[in-house]
């Protein structure tokens, strides 16, 4: 019960958030922390699953995506998310 709380909560925290950017990284540091160590992390979610998780169209996801990765914050090989531990 406590665990579903707390994503719930996580939930109505990152549609509070204004910014679509400051969206998308709350998704993506979400399912990063889901997964096992490594160094670099592969997000398999599709793009359309992270717009629907941060409440966005799937065109303003992309977008900031493509923003996100421009200011290094993630690298996009291929067409997947990849995201390094530092």
């Amino acid at each position: 019960m406590c665990v579903i709380l707390r994503d719930r909560a996580e939930t109505v925290q990152i549609m509070a958030t204004p910014s679509a950017e400051h969206r998308i990284a709350a998704v993506i540091l979400r399912l990063i922390g889901e997964m096992n160590g490594g160094e670099v992390k592969k997000i398999t979610h599709r793009r359309q699953d992270i717009a629907e998780m941060a409440g966005l169209s799937l065109e303003t996801t992309i977008r900031t995506i493509r923003k996100l990765a421009e200011k290094g914050c993630l690298k996009i090989v291929g067409g997947r998310i990849f995201v390094e531990n530092d």
